[in-house]
């Protein structure tokens, strides 16, 4: 009997053991249901950037869809959640995803209203929900966090009547407070603001998808020579200079549009170079001046229609200056821009004297690739352009001759 007791004892502490060890094995998130605690473990990652990213989205909603089965109309980076970046006033929906970070272990409390539906998410789960239609409401949920940084995502969803979003926490030696920007972090490869073109606003053009390589959910294809439009409306947080790439494809010859910004036109006609298939996908850029809020970009045909455009990317504008600058005349403030670029480079000249210019492009190896000469008025500050679309990916020099004077920069060029 004795000996049969022992092994009973054995047995149960080897079962306790084993119990032990599978509870340790356990995911890090785990339901306390006596305290309503999510417990989360942090997940550093040092690759980030300030902010939260965003993607909105258009639609008619009585509760929160699943937005990762939509397209959404714009994409970007935003310092904290911010309705304020809506294109309109009713029906639509935002998901902004990131991390934060909490600088002491401990029991936080999160507070979120909204009007209408939100959720929120910790670490991939679920801490409130407040969804479906309703006016201002707040749902309040506590969850014990490690010091660091934790996912996050939040989704927001607007129907009819007035709308709102906040989001507030309190935590160890932190009274409650609206999250400041700086807790947020994302990663930082999402740069700039992302539109599609088939959730832009189209005139005359058609949606498609029979030729593959496009994002989203397909591409606009114009359909007349001349009166077809599609415009973008894109949220710019601060008024600057800024790069709009559009990503598109060509088969035929060059063809010209009109590209205005907030009802101005910008730099006239406006080509896009062959990409010799329907297939082949490829970018051309150009610059605009764009104000804090909301802002419009118009591609109207001109009398060929224009390319099949797949989606615009909006970054803020970074003046690339390089080269001999010892040998340059520094008067003239000579700059080349997209740089890199893939279709089109433009260089701009201050005002000179009335002489010829010439425009030289020389590969690494020494040899003469493109050359163009124009004729400057007299206190003309022209903007100048080079077709670089069949150069093959690389570095350039970009050489320009007037008179007596050599100037050079250097030139990427990336497809």
């Amino acid at each position: 009997m004795i000996y049969h007791n022992v092994s009973a004892r054995a047995v149960f502490r080897g079962c306790m053991l084993l119990l032990v060890v599978w509870l340790l094995s356990l995911p890090a998130v785990s339901r306390n249901v006596n305290d309503d605690v999510l417990h989360v473990a942090a997940d550093d990652d040092a690759n980030t950037a300030p902010g939260l990213h965003y993607a909105y989205y258009e639609g008619v909603w009585a509760a929160l869809p699943d937005f990762s089965t939509l397209t959404p109309v714009e994409e970007g980076s935003v310092s904290a959640p911010n309705i304020g970046l809506r294109h309109r006033e009713l029906d639509f929906g935002i998901v902004f995803s990131g991390s934060i970070t909490v600088p002491t272990t401990g029991k936080y409390k999160f507070y979120l209203m909204s009007d209408d539906g939100t959720k929120l998410f910790i670490d991939g789960a679920m801490l409130i929900t407040n969804d479906t239609l309703h006016e201002e409401r707040e749902r309040i949920r506590s969850i014990n966090l490690t010091a660091g940084s934790h996912t996050l995502k939040l989704e927001y969803f607007q129907h009819q009547g007035p709308h709102a979003l906040s989001l507030s926490y309190s935590g160890p030696g932190i009274s409650r407070q609206t999250i400041p920007s700086d807790a947020y972090s994302r990663p930082n490869t999402i740069n700039g603001v992302k539109l599609e073109a088939e959730t832009a606003y189209r005139s005359g053009l058609a949606v498609m998808s029979n030729y593959a390589g496009y994002t989203g959910s397909g591409f606009v294809k114009y359909l007349h020579p001349s009166g077809d439009t599609i415009r973008w409306t894109a949220y710019i947080p601060s008024a600057g200079t800024y790069k709009l790439t559009f990503r598109y494809a060509l088969e035929y010859a060059t063809q010209a549009v009109n590209v205005s910004v907030n009802g101005k036109v910008s730099n006239g006609a406006f080509s896009f170079a062959s990409t010799t298939t329907w297939a082949n996908w490829s970018t051309a850029s150009i610059k605009a001046d764009l104000t804090t809020g909301l802002n419009t970009i118009l591609i109207a045909g001109v009398g060929n229609g224009g390319p099949n455009l797949d989606h615009l990317v909006i970054e803020e504008w970074k003046e690339v200056i390089t080269g001999n600058e010892e040998n340059a005349d520094r008067s003239s403030q000579f700059t080349v821009y997209p740089n890199p670029t893939a279709q089109q480079v433009f260089i701009n000249l201050a005002s000179g004297s009335n002489r010829a210019v010439t425009i030289m492009l020389v590969n690494t190896q020494g040899m003469l690739v493109r050359q163009q000469a124009y004729a400057v008025q007299p206190n003309d500050t022209p903007t100048l352009s080079l077709d670089v679309s069949t150069l093959t990916n690389g570095l350039y020099r970009v050489v320009i001759q007037r008179g007596n004077v050599t100037e050079s920069r250097n030139l990427v060029v990336s497809k």
